[in-house]
């Protein structure tokens, strides 16, 4: 009789040992959605100081510098958000599986940059129902033959909008890309 009741402790406290990702998931705070990110203003300033950075170097982001917060949670997969800190600070969404392996990731800021003649800004949506949508504002203009000044009149705005979806499994595919090519508003020309 002892030993059947050793053994049902045992069985029933080993139900009970968390996990190294659960015990990670517990430190990070859930960022509620719909949440929209501005390439232009995104800062990335994480505000966990606190969490054990073994568990982050295990299941961190390569090459990130911060958590920003838990995207989704469910009984299949986790999105969480890190951020990888350079000229433009880029979000990036990453799913797990419930063990802590790393089912895909997403650049939200897959096109912000700047040049001489060019700057694309990127403005990104992250909604409850496992979408996303990112919507990339290019313009261009050709410079002068010093490359000093922008020629009145060459300025262009194109417009991408990508939207994509997080599968039941944590695959993350693009479902829709649009497209618009236009000359930019304050030009005066016409499309």
């Amino acid at each position: 009789m002892r030993q059947i009741i050793f053994i049902i402790l045992i069985l029933t406290s080993c139900g009970q040992i968390k996990s190294d990702f659960d015990q990670y998931l517990e430190q990070i705070d859930k960022i509620e959605t719909p949440v929209t990110f501005h390439s232009t203003k995104y800062s990335g300033t994480t505000k966990y100081q606190n969490y054990k950075t073994e568990l982050f170097k295990k299941y961190g982001k390569s090459g990130s510098h911060e958590l920003q917060g838990l995207i989704y949670k469910n009984e299949r997969f986790v999105g969480l958000l890190f951020n990888i800190i350079g000229d433009i600070n880029r979000p990036f969404l990453i799913t797990y599986d419930r063990q802590g392996n790393k089912i895909d990731s997403l650049n939200i800021f897959p096109n912000a940059n700047s040049s001489l003649n060019t700057e694309t800004v990127d403005h990104a949506t992250i909604y409850s129902d496992n979408k996303i949508e990112i919507i990339s504002e290019s313009k261009t203009w050709e410079l002068n033959n010093t490359s000093d000044d922008i020629v009145k009149g060459t300025d262009k705005l194109k417009v991408d909008t990508l939207q994509f979806s997080i599968d039941n499994k944590g695959k993350i595919s693009i479902i829709k890309k649009n497209k618009i090519n236009t000359p930019a508003a304050n030009t005066g020309q016409k499309p």
